[in-house]
């Protein structure tokens, strides 16, 4: 007998890192004040016209506080760059417009404001921008002025959209005036208080169950113990020494509760543990908490069981018994929530809701038993809608009407939801794997070069710290903790996320020197000297001259033509004129260009000629040659055709002899475009790899780009595509 009814259980995650800098109390980003411009005012205010879908709310606590903030008006650097007169803009400052400026979804956000796509055209859309010089000499006072204005603009969701103030400028359009300016900043600041306010009325009135995480946002599993992460991650290197403080996991628990029962009036039954990461000592942590539930994802219990399909198991909470008491585990169903994450944005609204309601229904047909199904849905509460047209307004209100009006289909709380069913019918889980809502491990945070370092970092001034404490006892009680409360900031999730094969945005420099800002600041409050290791950045990747890396997922139509103006555009790119080795060359160039991509699992790369590379000599040999970390050689033959064969040859048996693969995803035309599976080319995830494009003529290499050095990418992990839709905090 199939469920008869299912209570689908929404939790909208809403966090923010700490923005502010330790050292000034600016705020370095301005993710918080755009944000509640958008995902959480649109999403919130949307929850409030929808009463009868009872939902949850998880808020962190530093996020909590930064809104709070804006009960005066913080000083931060883009709100300063906003407001100053575009025509005394320094070199420096016009530069930072253009890099930074235009952090916002090109297909939705800019091109619904078609001067801000004039702009965007005019500096360029390769993103990020490295290099602002040449774009700078293009632009005049009057297009920096407007980039100030719209670069906000585009920020302002659809319930901002309706304040006259916001909906004058967007009529206006261009044009706009250093008058213009502090207007538009006076109501994203009451934005941000609005959505602060709201956050206080919800959880007074309950108009929604309010959870939360560890207040700076870590991943407790890993600061109990980093070597935590070994099951999910046995091939990877992990941080040396490990990082294990489980007292401060205890603490950014407890100062998460503590801190949303003094700002909200409540205190959390349940939480939502940074990225849903869990392990058993994590939930021993919160259960000695007193938190009575949590959520993580279907992919965890998946582990746990040691099964290959979950099937409907995750449509029931589970208990799992720790030494400090039980926690009800609710698991998030990976694909619904994905699909709203991820998939319905290219959708209809009304199609998206249909395709919602159709899974939905299908996961009831699926259950067993009388049982309604828990349909478990957690998502960040603002990082999708800027994807959608018009921020989601629509798809928003269709799935809140169609849920409402669906006779056999409620959204409760989950605490409620909990509560309701028969305690009796709950499963005891025997084992609980450490992982987190990525892929089940804790890879974005933990195991390669760069986030190990950062772990190290944080080890290193966490050890310091105790031995200066041991010394020095009787230190000024205030000044100790607020060291201390630096090092718990060092703890979140985000600054890790940044580092490594993660990083890839603009503000991943400023995420770095956040982090390194909350480790010195350790040193100075407590009037120690900074190591210099501390002025060094962590993320120092492998820069090639005049190389422009892959900015997202791409998978190009291999038919030899540029079918589209946007197949190639996230492409990466080195052009010949370009190599800065290109003066030592002897013989005529032939080669204009190489393009390289990729999907998590295949390689995609183009090389463009001076000429038609169909008009190319049949004779020439075109040669992708790897040589770190794997020796693989890409023999392809230039003739007209689509579908054409091609040979890979990579080394095995420790590179004594090679081995040939032969496949046909390679076409002439205009352009020669190849595709090859990273699976043939055995280059493993994660590393750095190295190539260089050659041309040979009767066995004689003719020309290469580049000349005399190699193009650099880290070759993709599984979990690409899902990491990539991150373009922003």
């Amino acid at each position: 007998m199939a469920a008869d009814h299912a209570k689908i259980l929404f939790l909208w995650h809403l966090h923010q890192p700490n923005y502010k800098s330790p050292e000034t109390d600016w705020y370095v980003l301005p993710w918080v004040r755009l944000h509640a411009s958008c995902g959480y005012l649109d999403l919130i205010s949307t929850l409030f016209q929808h009463e009868a879908i009872q939902t949850s709310l998880n808020v962190t606590p530093i996020l909590l506080q930064q809104l709070k903030d804006y009960e005066e008006q913080p000083h931060g650097s883009h709100m300063e760059l906003t407001l100053k007169d575009a025509s005394h803009l320094s070199d420096e400052e016009q530069d930072f417009l253009l890099k930074h400026f235009f952090s916002a979804y090109a297909d939705t956000q800019i091109k619904s404001l078609p001067r801000l796509w004039e702009l965007f055209l005019k500096r360029g859309t390769t993103k990020p921008i490295y290099n602002a010089e040449m774009p700078r000499r293009l632009f005049r006072a009057r297009d920096f002025r407007d980039l100030q204005v719209l670069f906000n603009l585009a920020w302002c969701g659809f319930t901002a959209q309706e304040d006259t103030t916001i909906a004058s400028l967007m009529e206006k359009g261009r044009d706009f005036s250093e008058e213009d300016k502090p207007k538009l900043i006076e109501r994203q600041i009451e934005f941000a208080q609005r959505v602060h306010a709201m956050l206080v009325e919800g959880a007074k009135e309950r108009r929604f169950e309010l959870l939360t995480s560890p207040y700076f946002h870590p991943i407790l599993p890993l600061l109990i113990d980093s070597d935590s992460a070994r099951p999910g991650l046995p091939q990877h290197d992990l941080p040396q020494p490990p990082f294990c403080h489980p007292e401060d996991a205890e603490l950014q628990v407890e100062l998460a509760l503590a801190y949303i029962k003094e700002a909200l009036g409540t205190t959390p039954a349940g939480m939502w543990p940074s990225e849903g990461s869990v392990s058993e000592a994590a939930l021993e942590v919160l259960a000695r908490a007193g938190v009575k539930f949590v959520a993580t994802d279907a992919g965890i219990l998946r582990r746990s069981l040691d099964i290959p399909h979950l099937g409907t198991k995750h449509l029931s909470p589970w208990r799992y018994e720790t030494p400090a008491g039980p926690v009800t585990i609710l698991f998030r169903d990976t694909k619904l929530s994905d699909a709203i994450s991820f998939l319905y944005k290219d959708m209809t609204a009304q199609d998206a809701v249909d395709d919602f309601m159709r899974r939905v229904r299908a996961l009831m047909q699926e259950t067993p038993g009388s049982e309604p199904a828990l349909i478990t849905i957690v998502l960040d509460g603002e990082n999708p809608w800027p994807y959608y047209p018009e921020f989601a307004r629509e798809f928003m209100h269709r799935l809140f009407d169609t849920i409402e009006q669906a006779p056999d289909i409620t959204a409760e709380a989950m605490g409620d939801a909990i509560a309701e069913y028969p305690q009796g019918h709950i499963e005891t889980l025997p084992r609980v794997f450490p992982g987190s809502w990525i892929a089940s491990n804790f890879r974005i945070w933990i195991g390669d070069q760069e986030k190990n370092a950062a772990w190290e970092l944080l080890e290193s001034t966490r050890s310091f710290y105790n031995e200066f404490l041991e010394k020095h006892p009787d230190y000024a009680a205030g000044t100790r903790m607020g060291a201390y409360n630096n090092l718990l900031a060092a703890e979140g999730s985000d600054w890790f996320w940044w580092y490594g094969e993660t990083a890839h945005a603009t503000d991943e420099l400023f995420f770095d020197m956040l982090f390194r800002s909350h480790l010195a600041s350790v040193y100075r409050l407590l009037n120690q000297e900074v190591p210099d290791m501390l002025d060094i950045p962590i993320i120092r990747k492998q820069q090639f001259p005049d190389q422009i890396a892959p900015t997202d997922v791409m998978s190009p139509h291999v038919d030899g033509k540029v079918t589209g103006f946007y197949e190639w555009e996230a492409a990466g790119s080195l052009m010949a004129e370009n190599d800065y080795t290109a003066m030592a060359k002897a013989a005529p160039t032939i080669l204009q260009g190489v393009y390289f991509g990729y999907t998590s699992e295949v390689f995609h790369l183009r090389a463009d000629f001076v000429r038609p590379a169909r008009d190319v000599s049949p004779d020439y040999v075109l040669v992708v040659r790897f040589t770190d970390p794997v020796q693989a050689t890409i023999s392809l033959s230039l003739r007209q055709g689509e579908g054409l064969p091609f040979f890979v040859y990579t080394p095995v048996d420790g590179g004594g002899r090679l081995e040939m693969s032969e496949l046909s995803t390679f076409a002439v035309d205009d352009i020669a475009e190849v595709s090859i599976p990273f699976g043939v080319l055995g280059l493993p995830r994660g590393e750095w790899a190295y190539f260089r494009l050659e041309l040979y003529r009767d066995g004689k290499l003719i020309e290469a780009i580049p000349s005399f050095s190699s193009i650099g990418f880290q070759v993709p992990t599984e979990d690409y595509e899902m990491e990539m839709w991150f373009e922003g905090p």
